[in-house]
């Protein structure tokens, strides 16, 4: 069985791999997938979606799902325009993402945490929270002190 620590190392390498990394496929009515394997450990990100969209990570071992995440965020609408488009907008979350992968979207290990990157314009933050089972977060981007992205994402161990 595999410990803790070693599912939070196996979900960053797959999370670097498939969407930081820019590896998905098209499936059935729209929904996008990256998989990612090692040994007996699967990770699967299924979403659906590009400006606001939906998504659920799941890992499996030896095909019995033992950890999962759901979120659901895009770009604000709320924002002045004009502004960065979406695809400057997920490349720096690719960017941020890829630089921040042994702590984005996975809570925290003492409580609350918060994290931040920054790129000339561009700011990134995670503010995530354990609770005992299971971790929740709120995710953004801004450009030039405006926000215009988020993401809400909440997920753990399945037992």
């Amino acid at each position: 069985m595999t410990t803790p620590e070693e599912l939070r190392e196996f979900i960053v390498r797959a999370r670097r791999d498939c969407y930081a990394g820019g590896i998905e496929e098209i499936i059935d009515f729209g929904f996008r997938k990256a998989e990612y394997q090692e040994g007996k450990l699967r990770y699967r990100d299924i979403w659906i979606g590009r400006e606001r969209f939906h998504g659920w990570e799941v890992v499996f071992e030896d095909d019995r799902p033992v950890w999962s995440m759901v979120y659901s965020g895009g770009r604000s609408w709320h924002r002045p325009f004009p502004g960065p488009r979406l695809e400057e907008i997920y490349a720096f979350l690719r960017e941020a993402l890829l630089e921040k992968s042994s702590v984005a979207r996975l809570g925290s290990r003492v409580g609350y945490r918060e994290t931040g990157y920054q790129n000339g314009p561009w700011t990134y933050m995670d503010n995530g929270r354990d609770l005992e089972y299971t971790f929740d977060g709120v995710e953004s981007i801004s450009w030039n002190g405006e926000e215009v992205y988020f993401l809400h994402y909440c997920g753990g161990p399945i037992v």
